[in-house]
């Protein structure tokens, strides 16, 4: 990767409750892989959902006070040979806006992904019991899903930097046989809603590679999505492998940098003094 100014924007360590909860998962070991695979900056993403824990499953939210003394302290070691962004992964925060503003006002972060793992009154997509839902659940769920990111979106405005993983019910759908439920293509109206909505807001798309080794056979949003944001002229996206182990940081970066460059666009958007800017690559 070190011919390019390659960047991993959507990282978890193991302050993150779904982060490996190993020691070689810890910030620095994620720095040391960085500096392995030639990358020049890497973000720290950690999760902190908003909503309450779906089913009583204990998915606490990371100490971002703790991530931040240790990626001071990393800052220090790496001196001169990564950047390293302190950010978080806000999940859901329209669903719990109080608890969403507390956490942006009681830190200084860097880089902010806004997520949406589950609908206003749902669980996780993670947990949804796929094989006793009806056809017509799942078709209603992707539905609300895309019109709730319209307001998650809105909300975001000022307050989050990238929209991850646009499409993220798409990993369960595809794990439980129900791909062909999610057609991106027959979206296009709604997805040209929140394309225009990202760039009136100033938000960045973010090319999440996780589907790459997931076994989804493209990142998340696919091709499809990447092209039709860059036809109504969008040009911000941030580049991130979701990595929840050491192994994962990096993957796909390179890939999603192809994809880019075959779109016309030669930058990535990186975190400088709370706002995003472009960085050739």
């Amino acid at each position: 990767m070190s011919e390019r100014y390659c960047v991993d924007y959507h990282t978890h360590s193991n302050f993150s409750a779904d982060g490996d909860r190993f020691p070689d998962y810890s910030i620095e070991k994620m720095c040391e892989k960085a500096c392995e695979i030639g990358l020049s900056e890497i973000a720290i993403t950690d999760h902190y959902d908003t909503n309450p824990v779906p089913e009583g499953i204990d998915f606490y939210p990371s100490d971002l006070f703790a991530v931040e003394e240790e990626i001071k302290k990393q800052r220090e070691k790496f001196k001169g040979r990564l950047r390293i962004v302190y950010g978080v992964e806000l999940g859901q925060p329209t669903q719990a806006e109080d608890v969403a503003l507390n956490v942006l006002s009681s830190h200084e972060f860097d880089f902010v992904i806004g997520s949406l793992h589950n609908n206003s009154g749902e669980m996780d997509f993670c947990f949804i019991d796929y094989a006793h839902a009806s056809k017509n659940r799942l078709i209603s769920l992707w539905d609300t899903y895309l019109n709730e990111t319209i307001d998650h979106i809105r909300w975001g405005r000022g307050r989050f930097h990238t929209l991850a993983h646009l499409g993220y019910l798409i990993r369960y759908y595809t794990y439980s046989g129900n791909a062909d439920l999610i057609s991106f293509e027959d979206k296009t109206d709604v997805l040209t809603v929140i394309f225009k909505e990202l760039m009136e807001c100033g938000i960045a798309l973010e090319i999440n590679t996780s589907g790459c080794r997931q076994g989804l056979g493209d990142t998340i949003p696919p091709d499809y999505c990447l092209r039709l944001y860059r036809s109504l002229g969008g040009d911000s996206f941030t580049v991130g492998s979701d990595a929840h182990k050491r192994d994962h940081i990096g993957y796909g970066v390179r890939e999603a940098y192809d994809k880019l460059e075959a779109l016309g666009v030669d930058h990535v958007m990186i975190a400088e003094g709370g706002v995003l800017v472009p960085k050739k690559f």
